[in-house]
């Protein structure tokens, strides 16, 4: 019975909404009074406001999962684009503060207490816990000085449970509520789509230009190698809901699936960053070689990749690739000196690892972490299990490594995949791969995208709607009718 979600009545809802309105418009006057009455602030976060009580009214329990998926990768962290001013540096703390209160929002909503996770799910969220616990341990050993414990404890303990959380709703919600999949989806499909409109408007307005790097690449809000990686994902999922979209006949669904495969790639385009090409490139070897349609189309499918790839040098397209991939600042590849650099902190302290400033500091300071056979490094280590290691030391290496496998043994199945699934799992191994060359663990803009992946896939979708694969890829020339 204690699984059992329980919606929640009319009154119930309008008086979250109003909570919500209030504590909103509370957060909005601590922010923008220290700030100063900037009306970029103001009106992004009014807009804010407005959509999650309108989405509270509208989907009850399950609006505040879906607009963290909407929202959370819309935050800006970056240095480069119009908002940065406007949010002083606190894009960070801002999302921090919205994810927890949408957890906290979900919480409420379940009379019952907590929900149980997916069977298959509960050994991950287990896993998340157990690394949240440990964060508290290495940010009460690493901290330096009462100041630095916050900061660190938010990070490597707050982190984990919010994943847990967004984790086990996720499951809840996929459950219970017959429409999730697609809710769900559209959700993420939002946050891609205005995505690709901040990269426009970057590209277009020359706050694209990098002045550290003397190129231009869109940053988005995130960051261009986790913009990529963000947009990859975005391409795997658009194709997921254009296939379920002709296989339940839901036309808009198709629809959508289409503009987000081509939100997802112009975001990749415009960020420049390797990362997203690598990811999308593995992740379409998977479907190549799971699918025997697209295992016979392989030679067309790659011959058509090469002409749009050589057309596409013609066009300004082009020309960010080329001024990119030219520029002086990426003639090495920096990664590996990195892994040398965090392997040698991690081992010098094997069981507390050093903090995230500690390791900028140390590699500033000691020649033997600065200095790799592969090159010099000045940067954190880009490896998602390299940084831990130098973060937390063997301890916290273990449990991520362990944390990793105990995600791809819940998303194995005997039986075949569906359509839909397998371009999840093909999205799981391109930010699989990602996580090789960057920090993929600390940032919930792919975090929560992933955990997203991992739940629609232990949730499979009736065997009524699986359809075979290569006709997903193959409607994208056609339209919903095949025609």
């Amino acid at each position: 019975m204690g699984e059992v979600l329980r919606l929640p009545s009319p009154p119930s809802a309008l008086t979250l909404t109003l909570t919500c309105l209030l504590a909103a418009g509370a957060l909005l006057i601590g922010v923008a009074v220290p700030l100063g009455p900037d009306p970029r602030l103001v009106l992004v976060l009014v807009l804010a406001i407005l959509v999650v009580a309108l989405a509270l009214w509208l989907f009850g329990h399950g609006a505040p999962l879906l607009a963290i998926l909407a929202l959370v990768p819309l935050f800006p962290v970056t240095t480069i684009g119009p908002l940065t001013d406007a949010l002083g540096g606190l894009g960070s703390a801002l999302r921090a503060a919205f994810i927890v209160a949408m957890l906290l929002a979900m919480f409420l909503m379940f009379s019952g207490g907590l929900p149980r996770p997916h069977p298959r799910l509960r050994p991950i969220v287990g896993g998340l816990l157990v690394l949240a616990g440990l964060g508290a341990v290495l940010a009460a050993a690493n901290a330096s000085g009462s100041e630095g414990f916050p900061a660190l404890l938010a990070q490597l303990t707050g982190q984990p449970l919010v994943f847990a959380g967004v984790l086990i709703f996720l499951s809840a919600y996929l459950r219970d509520e017959p429409r999730a999949r697609e809710w769900i989806l559209l959700a993420f499909s939002t946050a891609v789509v205005l995505e690709a409109g901040v990269v426009l408007i970057e590209l277009s307005s020359g706050a694209a230009f990098d002045a550290l790097r003397g190129f231009t690449r869109a940053q988005g809000t995130v960051g261009a190698n986790f913009l990529s990686a963000f947009a990859m994902i975005g391409v795997f999922v658009g194709l997921a809901e254009q296939s379920r979209g002709r296989a339940t006949e839901q036309r808009w669904l198709w629809a959508v699936g289409v503009i987000t495969v081509l939100a997802g790639l112009g975001i990749i385009v415009g960020a420049v960053a390797r990362g997203g090409v690598i990811g999308l490139l593995l992740g379409g070897v998977y479907l190549v070689f799971t699918d025997v349609r697209l295992r016979r189309r392989a030679p067309l499918i790659a011959t058509a990749a090469v002409v749009v790839l050589a057309g596409s040098l013609l066009t300004p397209v082009g020309d960010l690739w080329t001024e990119r991939l030219s520029s002086r600042s990426v003639e090495e590849f920096d990664r590996p000196a990195t892994w040398i650099s965090g392997v040698r902190i991690g081992t010098d302290n094997i069981f507390t690892g050093l903090g995230e400033e500690q390791i900028i500091e140390g590699i500033a300071g000691v020649r033997e972490y600065r200095q790799t056979p592969l090159g010099d490094t000045y940067v954190l280590p880009h490896n998602s299990w390299v940084l831990v290691f130098a973060e937390g030391g063997i301890a916290a290496l273990v449990v991520l490594v362990a944390l990793t496998w105990l995600v791809w043994r819940a998303v194995r199945t005997r039986r075949q995949r569906s359509s839909e699934e397998r371009y999840y799992v093909a999205g799981l191994i391109g930010i699989t791969a990602i996580a090789v060359i960057n920090n993929v663990f600390r940032h919930p803009e792919l975090m929560i995208p992933t955990l997203m992946l991992v739940a629609l896939i232990v949730h499979r979708p009736p065997r009524a709607v699986e359809i075979d694969s290569g006709a997903a890829i193959i409607a994208l020339s056609r339209g919903p009718d095949g025609n």
